[in-house]
C-alpha cells in the first residue's frame, strides 16, 4: 500500500515510486466535506493506462496543537494511506482467508 502523491496541482498525472507499479495499491485522498478526489491527489491514468489511485480515503485533517492552543489544517495522501492499511490489517486479522 502506499500513498499516491501529492503532485496533482502541478502535474496531473504525476505519480511517485512504488504507487505506479502494477502490484502495489495506491491510496488517494479524499476531501471530507463532500467526498470528492482532493485537488492535489495525483490521478490517473498511469503510464501503462491503468487506473489509479485504486482506493482512497480521507486526507484532510484538523490538528489540535495542544502547546499553542490552535487549530491547524493539515492535508496529504500521507494521510489517507494510513488509514487503509490499518482497515486492511484489521480485515487481514480477523479472517485470513480474505487474503
Amino acid at each position: 500500500i502506499s500513498a499516491l502523491s501529492n503532485e496533482s496541482s502541478f502535474f496531473r498525472t504525476s505519480f511517485v515510486f512504488p504507487s505506479f507499479a502494477d502490484s502495489v495499491l495506491s491510496v488517494g485522498a479524499l476531501n471530507n466535506y463532500d467526498g470528492t478526489a482532493t485537488d492535489y491527489s495525483s490521478k490517473g491514468p498511469n503510464y501503462d493506462l491503468s487506473l489509479k489511485p485504486e482506493v482512497s480515503a480521507v486526507g484532510n485533517l484538523y490538528w489540535y496543537n495542544g502547546n499553542t492552543k490552535t487549530t491547524d489544517f493539515i492535508r496529504g495522501t500521507s494521510f489517507s494511506a494510513p488509514l487503509v492499511s490499518g482497515f486492511a490489517a484489521c480485515i487481514f486479522q480477523n479472517d485470513t482467508s480474505f487474503f
